[in-house]
């Protein structure tokens, strides 16, 4: 029996998967017998998620959430599919295509879909500037921390590998530093500092605004491949 262990790194990122509201770094068996873990972000804590759901019986693992454009044709709300996965060390990580065929066959006409090469980023992209050094370097088309530790566990253990990304900052969006400081594991930054940074930054209100729509088309189209495509997410071939 072939049971898929997903890796999700912020938990503002898990309802497009699951109803269920995992605790960080817990397996949790999921309705239809996924398993799921909420690694925070961050390469080193997505590869101990992968080895972790390996451990619970995962014979497959997903890389699901969002990412950033490295392309400007890619607009926050459009899925990637990746062909493969591009890690900082210049090496390509393999993408079951066997698994992805179908899962891409089901989002036909419903869903914006590119297949394009991922990037790893080793830590958030900033701005046009970084996102512009990485689409150079890497020639992707678009960039996540997680999904290539999720893969290098995958090819080490000899198990298929799929990666679902939604767009949630296109390229030539940026994210105030001082925000950057104040995420937490999960991505989040505490109320309180989040108050304190915008009132030490006014002028980044419009930009937080136009970060937190993006994501939330982010989100919705993840939620529409989880609709749509389902079931062949559970069915690596």
């Amino acid at each position: 029996m072939t049971r898929v262990g997903v890796v999700i790194a912020m938990a503002s990122e898990v309802p497009s998967f699951s109803r269920q509201t995992p605790l960080a770094g817990i397996v949790t068996l999921q309705d239809g017998g996924d398993l799921l873990i909420l690694s925070g972000i961050g390469p080193e804590r997505a590869q101990s998620a992968a080895q972790s759901l390996l451990q619970h019986g995962a014979t497959a693992l997903l890389s699901w959430g969002s990412a950033a454009a490295l392309d400007a044709q890619l607009r926050p709300g459009h899925i990637v599919l990746p062909n493969t996965i591009v890690g900082t060390d210049g090496v390509r990580l393999s993408v079951d295509l066997d698994w992805q065929q179908p899962v891409r066959q089901c989002l036909a006409d419903k869903v914006p879909v590119s297949i394009a090469a991922v990037a790893e980023s080793r830590a958030v992209l900033k701005g046009t500037a970084d996102k512009a050094a990485l689409a150079h370097k890497s020639g992707a088309g678009a960039a996540d921390m997680e999904s290539a530790s999720v893969a290098r566990v995958a090819q080490s253990a000899g198990v298929p590998f799929l990666a679902v990304r939604a767009i949630a900052d296109s390229l030539g969006m940026a994210v105030p530093a001082w925000l950057l400081q104040r995420l937490d594991l999960l991505g989040k930054p505490p109320a309180k500092a989040l108050w304190i940074g915008l009132a030490r930054n006014p002028a980044d209100i419009l930009t937080l605004a136009r970060l937190a729509r993006a994501f939330r088309a982010a989100m919705r189209a993840l939620s529409s491949v989880k609709t749509y495509a389902g079931a062949e997410l559970q069915r690596p071939q």
